[in-house]
């Protein structure tokens, strides 16, 4: 990320204001050209943002300190949903009164400050944009559909190219009401969902809505692989319909997304026999590699993303990810790579489509009745 120097941190807000004219009308020339108002509108709310950052830097120190244009550098980057700052004082200060400067920072923007760190010579915060939007309705159509709003309006799931969702969430975080909504939108564009149950709890009352669905039992092992294998022939047939009429992509012949959840991915899996399980993980992995040519997406529910029952090639051919509510840091280093991430409240996922991180807030599946979707 490039950040930019903050000049005329001492002038008055009103030399400020002039002296970033320039800066602006660039910034409206970009957007006129992009035919993207968005960009001026975003940075407005950055130099905003910046401005109230710089004035707070200016009520630190004395007259005499601010004859010394060395006495404070301020430095700034931004996106969508945060303002990020370096800061370094001349003066000795410890880390304590970098603190405290922080603090007053999130107080006069009314943002979320993350926590202080150190980034080169600097110390280093940023001021999240913690307002999301909220969720009026829910949406798909047969190459994405909407998951949440994050702090710039609506998420989309882009399965087309990103297929494959994983979805990770202890009992109370919301998974159900996460899955009802994909569900929801799923039906509204009429796209068939199938559902494979190893929890036999949460759906039971709802099967009617699945094209089909099965209950996963330790008695019906073999049905659960049949029924499995249907969507691996459903797959293996447009294939052959695909190289047939020589095109690459499923829509290319007018047909539509199917989407398989299974529900509690470790209890019906675990249940299998050695052989069971190979011959389990053989379909799921060929889903799994040739679902997006196909338009066969797989959704895999479970409480831990464990490498046990989460194999590497699996893994790796999931490509939205989604972790619930508040998660510890083991559960996010298993589904992203990272346990740097702060854990969030109920209503709230950390989610990454591809290899892009975004936090979102996710709706209620009794808020999306009660507004009539």
């Amino acid at each position: 990320m490039k950040y930019k120097r903050v000049y005329f941190v001492f002038a008055p807000t009103s030399v400020y204001i002039i002296m970033s004219i320039p800066a602006f009308f660039m910034k409206l020339f970009s957007a006129l050209y992009k035919k993207n108002i968005e960009i001026l509108k975003r940075y407005l709310w950055a130099r905003k943002i910046v401005n109230q950052v710089r004035c707070e830097a200016e009520y630190r120190f004395t007259d005499a300190d601010r004859r010394n244009y060395r006495t404070c550098v301020l430095e700034y980057a931004y996106n969508d949903r945060a303002v990020f700052v370096h800061v370094r004082f001349r003066k000795k200060a410890d880390e304590a009164e970098y603190a405290r400067y922080q603090q007053a920072c999130g107080i006069a923007t009314g943002l979320k400050v993350t926590n202080l760190r150190k980034d080169g010579g600097y110390m280093a915060f940023a001021l999240l944009n913690d307002h999301y939007l909220p969720i009026l309705e829910t949406a798909a159509d047969d190459k994405k559909m909407m998951i949440g709003t994050n702090l710039t309006g609506a998420y989309f799931w882009d399965f087309a190219h990103n297929p494959h969702m994983l979805v990770v969430g202890p009992t109370g975080t919301g998974k159900t009401n996460f899955l009802m909504d994909l569900l929801h939108g799923l039906k509204k564009n009429q796209i068939d969902c199938y559902c494979i149950d190893g929890k036999g709890v949460d759906f039971v009352s709802v099967k009617e809505q699945f094209k089909s669905y099965l209950r996963a039992t330790p008695n019906n092992k073999e049905e659960v692989i049949a029924y499995l294998s249907v969507f691996y022939d459903m797959m293996m047939k447009r294939l052959a319909k695909m190289e047939e009429r020589a095109v690459g992509q499923y829509f290319k012949l007018g047909l539509k997304p199917v989407f398989v959840i299974i529900e509690e991915y470790t209890d019906v899996v675990m249940r299998f026999t050695k052989n069971e399980r190979e011959r389990w993980d053989n379909y799921v992995s060929s889903i799994a590699r040739l679902g997006r040519a196909t338009g066969i997406n797989l959704i895999l529910t479970l409480q831990r993303p464990d490498t046990v029952y989460i194999k590497g090639e699996l893994r790796s051919n999931l490509m939205m990810r989604v972790v619930l509510g508040n998660a510890d840091a083991m559960c996010y280093q298993m589904a992203f790579d990272t346990q740097e991430l702060e854990p969030l409240s109920l209503g709230q996922a950390w989610v990454r489509q591809n290899t892009v991180l975004d936090t979102i807030k996710i709706p209620l599946y009794e808020e999306l009745v009660a507004c009539g979707n």
